[in-house]
């Protein structure tokens, strides 16, 4: 009968499934693969001599690019790690279930499986996966302990490696293998070896340029090249300047009272760009070395030994830190609501150094809290209060000023005793 309907054309199910009655394993194979229910049942994978299920039929690998991950360490959930895309925790469910079915791994599930690690930022894990897979010039060998054969997929294994090298303290391959793909006639893959071979030419110094206009990273990246920038810091009597594209910055003091711009913004200290200047004290212009990207300038004297504001100006750009000059040791302990203050250099207590103290409340809210001196041990209770307004702080911060010594400001956290 399944001669007779093979030679007209006519698939029967019906009759064709007899052919698992009669063991006959030719026409229970050709049997199997129309019945859908039976397939269905088996995906997404199955290997036997009547019936063989592949998974690329119910599964297929996706690329995401770009993917940001919110996160660079990803929160739990459910006792494992949660994946905050939704479209990519689908596609890594589904391809964890085809791997599930697998009785063992061959080079491109571990391919697959580096490049779905590396979009979830699990670096270390895909580096350890990637070194499981021979590599493809090795054919007809295996990796040493492990039943994997090297992949037929050159330029993925070649891109995945040079990738990988850059997270390397010095990356050493990533160049020589980029290299080969210099004139990769596919632009895919073009565009990105171009992108690896740029970035290496950046970090020796070399200038950033766009290799794929329609890339909006690699846009933005050239703009903030050549955008002037600058930061700096204050450490003993020396002003330490980082920045890029700048020849000159000008430096101006401006004498302050500390009490004064303490109770005027308590927790506002680090953000002083937004402080009116009228005149400053001091000036200069300091040429910065067109060679390098970090230069020092000392402190005048007579700014080595008094509390001012340092504003630095480079192009359209200002910033502003205070500079408190004090030789005070000063101990916070929040968990007692105590401090201590002492000189720096010989340890001996100082008594009646003025502390002024700040509260911010659950909300906010900046309000006075309390003042007072050291005592003769140097010791402070900054906490305590005939009133329940500890249970409403925050976060504390406090002044601790003293007319030969300097200032210094601190934060603590309120008490939890």
């Amino acid at each position: 009968m399944v001669a007779v309907l093979k030679e007209r054309l006519v698939f029967h199910e019906g009759v064709w499934s007899y052919a698992l009655l009669h063991k006959d394993p030719e026409i229970a194979r050709e049997y199997l693969r129309h019945a859908n229910g039976i397939v269905e049942r088996c995906r997404p994978l199955f290997h036997s001599t009547l019936l063989d299920v592949e998974w690329e039929e119910a599964y297929e690998h996706l690329e995401y690019s770009p993917l940001v991950n919110e996160r660079a360490h990803r929160k739990k959930h459910g006792g494992g790690a949660d994946i905050d895309n939704p479209q990519l925790k689908q596609q890594y469910q589904a391809f964890l279930e085809v791997l599930a079915f697998k009785p063992s791994l061959d080079s491109l599930d571990l391919l697959a499986l580096t490049y779905y690690l590396l979009l979830q930022d699990r670096v270390d894990e895909a580096m350890a996966v990637f070194g499981e897979i021979p590599h493809p010039g090795d054919k007809g060998k295996e990796k040493e302990g492990r039943n994997v054969s090297a992949p037929e997929t050159v330029i993925q294994y070649d891109y995945l490696q040079a990738y990988l090298d850059f997270f390397s303290e010095k990356p050493s391959i990533a160049q020589e293998i980029a290299l080969k793909y210099a004139n990769y006639p596919v632009p895919a893959w073009n565009k990105r070896f171009k992108e690896i071979l740029q970035q290496m030419e950046e970090m020796k110094g070399g200038e950033v340029k766009v290799g794929d206009k329609e890339s909006r990273s690699q846009v933005l990246s050239q703009l903030a090249a050549t955008e002037a920038s600058f930061d700096f810091t204050i450490e003993g009597k020396f002003i330490h300047i980082t920045y890029s594209n700048l020849s000159e910055v000008t430096i101006s003091f401006f004498e302050m009272d500390v009490e004064v711009l303490f109770s005027s913004s308590p927790f506002g200290l680090g953000q002083l760009d937004q402080f009116s200047f009228v005149r400053a004290n001091r000036s200069m212009k300091v040429a910065l070395p067109a060679e390098s990207r970090r230069h020092s300038v000392e402190l005048p004297k007579e700014q080595q030994t008094g509390n001012a504001m340092v504003r630095v100006s480079g192009g359209a750009l200002h910033k502003s830190i205070p500079h408190f000059a004090h030789s005070l040791s000063v101990l916070v302990m929040d968990a007692y609501g105590q401090l201590s203050v002492s000189h720096a250099a010989t340890g001996a207590p100082i008594s009646r150094a003025y502390v002024k103290v700040y509260m911010k409340d659950h909300s906010s809210s900046v309000s006075f809290y309390k003042d007072g001196y050291t005592d003769l041990r140097g010791r402070f209770d900054y906490v305590s209060l005939n009133s329940d307004a500890l249970q409403r702080v925050n976060r504390f911060s406090i002044l601790v000023l003293t007319d030969s010594d300097g200032a210094v400001i601190r934060e603590a956290a309120p008490p939890k005793v």
